[in-house]
C-alpha cells in the first residue's frame, strides 16, 4: 500500500529572492520511489487555510494508503507558521482542534523547531473522551529542539525513506533506522511518539 505526503509548507523568509522550500527535497524522494509515495503540496500562511488542506486531504479517495501530514514551517514550543512578517502564527490549541477535526491522519511529521515536543505529542494522541479511543493521528513525529533547516531536512529524507523501505511503512522502526543510518538525528532531538499499552506514550528516544 503507498503512502501520500501532504506537504502544508509556510513561508521561511520574508525575503523574495531567499527561496528554501522544501518541496524539491520532498518530489526527489517521490522519484525515487514512485510506486510506494505520492506527494502534494499546499502552501498556507493562516488558520483557515491549514485547516481546510488538512480536512479536505481526509476525504476519502481510493488509492491514498496512509496519509501523512507534514507540516514544514518556523516553530516555538507553542506556535507554527504565520505571516512573513511575524504575525499570525499558529498556536497549539488551533493547530490541535483543527487536526481533531479533520478526523483520522495516519502520521503527523512536525519539521518545525521546538513543536515536536513530549507535551504537545501526548495531547495530539491523546483519546477523545467523546469519541471513544478516536486520536487525530497515529503517530507524530518531530523535534523537541531548536534545529538547522537542512539538517532537519537531511533528517527528515533518511527517516521517510526508512518509512518506504519496510514493507508495513512502520514509522517506529523508521525512526530507529534513522538513529543507526545518520546518528545526528537523535542529537537534533528527532523522535516518534505513539501510544504504548495502556495509552502509555511512547517515544522512540528511550
Amino acid at each position: 500500500m503507498p503512502l501520500t505526503i501532504l506537504v502544508l509548507e509556510n513561508p521561511w523568509s520574508a525575503n523574495a529572492f531567499d527561496a528554501l522550500p522544501v518541496l524539491p527535497f520532498v518530489e526527489g524522494l517521490a522519484k525515487y520511489s514512485p510506486d510506494l509515495v505520492r506527494v502534494l503540496a499546499k502552501p498556507f500562511y493562516h488558520a483557515q487555510e491549514l485547516g481546510h488542506w488538512l480536512a479536505d486531504f481526509r476525504r476519502p479517495k481510493r488509492g491514498i494508503g496512509q496519509r501523512i501530514v507534514y507540516i514544514a514551517s518556523h516553530g516555538t514550543r507553542g506556535r507554527i507558521g504565520g505571516l512573513p512578517d511575524g504575525t499570525g502564527a499558529i498556536n497549539f490549541n488551533t493547530f490541535h482542534s483543527l487536526l481533531r477535526s479533520a478526523g483520522h491522519i495516519d502520521g503527523v511529521h512536525l519539521g518545525c523547531c521546538d513543536f515536536g515536543n513530549m507535551k504537545n505529542a501526548e495531547r495530539l494522541l491523546r483519546p477523545d473522551r467523546r469519541r471513544a479511543r478516536h486520536v487525530p493521528c497515529r503517530w507524530v513525529a518531530g523535534y523537541d529542539k531548536n534545529i538547522d533547516w537542512f539538517q532537519a531536512t537531511l533528517v527528515d529524507l533518511v527517516f521517510w525513506r526508512e518509512l518506504l523501505r519496510n514493507t508495513d511503512h512502520n514509522p517506529w522502526k523508521a525512526c530507529r533506522k534513522t538513529y543507526k543510518e545518520y546518528p545526528r538525528s537523535r542529537q537534533l532531538g528527532f523522535r516518534v511518539f505513539r501510544n504504548g499499552p495502556g495509552g502509555r506514550l511512547e517515544d522512540t528516544s528511550t
